[in-house]
């Protein structure tokens, strides 16, 4: 299966794709799940793709913005 960061550059660009189109590049199909366990979906119009890769953006800039707050609460002088 692809690497999590192919998978996301290939998200991507198949949004790219899409907005540049004006949706006529779809339908384009991800596969979320495992490579045991995979499970596909397909995103026909332009209103459903850009719906779910702004969420997926803003819960990854969520993520990372968390985790950076942890990580700099962290006081590594207790380990040195």
């Amino acid at each position: 299966g692809y690497s999590s960061a192919a998978s996301d550059v290939y998200k991507r660009q198949a949004y790219d794709l899409a907005v540049q189109t004006d949706g006529t590049s779809l339908p384009v199909r991800f596969k979320f799940g495992t490579d045991d366990e995979p499970v596909y979906y397909e995103f026909n119009t332009l209103e459903n793709l850009t719906d779910f890769y702004t969420k997926e953006m803003v819960f990854v800039q969520r993520t990372l913005a968390a985790g950076w707050k942890k990580k700099d609460a962290v006081d590594l002088s207790l380990y040195q």
